[in-house]
């Protein structure tokens, strides 16, 4: 009877230990902000990454699109690997070891930006470790996705009438009517409103042209 108590008592104390191994602690806390949601060339963007507690040791991996953005910096000392599509930053490093509640990293928009893109920024955090206790850290639910616009400095538009031909009333004249921007946001329909301001009444038939030639 006792060897049996004995063999149930170490068969229960097995399965307690796996599950201390099973269930590690979580980052509870954890939150990832960003500065901006829409970024113009040449301009800088940054992630904050709060981890909601002090860790020893961590990695953590951003993914990005790299025809928009190029890795900047960092406010903390870190190991880093940028393989142009993910950055890679490992702590500690061989100069500081002192436990970490958060890291900024900042990113660049590329000065080719012609167009707006939609795009973001993936996080992952593996190999993490408690900075109090050193106890090992589940790893969050992940990616953690965070949805940004990157898009030139968009100007207006403007309308420009030229012709040269003299007006006359009741007789139709040939005008070209130019809408133009150095930098202008595309649309993919468009409906132009004409107004004649005149300080008689009058009426005007306006006709357009589109690049076919074609009366619209």
């Amino acid at each position: 009877m006792k060897n049996v108590f004995i063999k149930s008592l170490i068969i229960i104390l097995f399965f307690l230990s796996l599950g201390t191994n099973i269930y590690a602690a979580t980052l509870e806390n954890f939150i990832i902000d960003i500065d901006k949601e829409i970024v113009h060339p040449n301009e800088e963007v940054t992630l904050k990454i709060d981890f909601g507690k002090v860790l020893s040791e961590f990695e953590i991996n951003i993914a990005y699109d790299r025809n928009l953005f190029e890795y900047f910096s960092t406010d903390k000392d870190i190991n880093l690997y940028d393989n142009g599509d993910i950055v890679t930053l490992t702590y500690p490093t061989l100069s500081t070891t002192e436990p970490l509640k958060e890291i900024s990293v900042t990113f660049k928009a590329k000065d080719n930006i012609i167009t707006t893109n939609p795009t973001n920024f993936k996080t992952t955090l593996q190999n993490m470790k408690d900075g109090i206790s050193a106890e090992n850290l589940e790893n969050p639910l992940l990616p953690i996705e965070k949805n940004i616009i990157v898009e030139p400095i968009y100007k207006e538009y403007k309308f420009d009438l030229e012709f040269n031909e003299l007006i006359i009333p009741n007789e139709e004249s040939n005008m070209k009517l130019i809408l133009k921007s150095d930098m202008g946001q595309s649309y993919t329909n468009t409906r132009i409103y004409a107004r004649i301001v005149s300080d008689i009444e009058g009426e005007a038939q306006i006709t357009a042209i589109d690049f076919k030639r074609n009366k619209v």
